[in-house]
């Protein structure tokens, strides 16, 4: 794609694909890029607070595509 800029507002991207990031700097990381949605590995949610975290991904526009 000489001189393009892809459109990745479609893709997902697994939480495990990006591992060892937290959950934090992958929702960051992928926001930026443009991603637009995100597959969260369980393991990325222990110890926090489950809906504060729903609440970060799509603060960052990404959309919840599966709970793996």
């Amino acid at each position: 794609m000489p001189n393009q800029i892809a459109d990745l507002s479609k893709l997902c991207v697994h939480t495990i694909t990006t591992k060892p990031w937290k959950i934090d700097q992958s929702v960051e990381e992928f926001g930026k890029a443009g991603i637009g949605g995100i597959s969260v590995w369980r393991d990325t949610l222990e110890g926090r607070d489950i809906a504060q975290t729903g609440d970060m991904i799509r603060a960052n526009g990404l959309e919840i595509v599966s709970l793996v």
